[in-house]
């Protein structure tokens, strides 16, 4: 089964700015941040986070350029990923890619 899940930019992407800050380098030293959704939570790097408060706090303190790429894991629900979406939006990351597989 697929399904399919589109998200509206709340700015157009060639309008976000990026900046490293003191470290210096370009926006391109720095890639999207992968979003693993499990059944039981999520998976942000390494980090296993279970309630959608802590995800929104992890996603607040995440650099704004780079964005995010949402997963989903075997068995996880349309709804699921659709509440990543909505807890990323209120964490003011407006950069998504959802990557789904068959």
């Amino acid at each position: 089964a697929f399904f399919l899940v589109t998200t509206a930019l709340l700015e157009p992407e060639s309008r976000v700015v990026t900046s490293l800050g003191a470290r210096g380098g370009s926006a391109t030293d720095v890639g999207p941040v992968e979003i693993l959704v499990q059944l039981d939570g999520w998976q942000v790097g390494g980090r296993a986070i279970t309630s959608q408060d802590d995800l929104q706090v992890v996603l607040e303190a995440l650099p704004r350029g780079p964005g995010i790429v949402i997963k989903a894991g075997h068995g996880v629900s349309a709804g699921a990923v659709i509440a990543t979406i909505r807890v990323a939006r209120q964490a003011g990351i407006t950069t998504q890619t959802l990557e789904t597989s068959p």
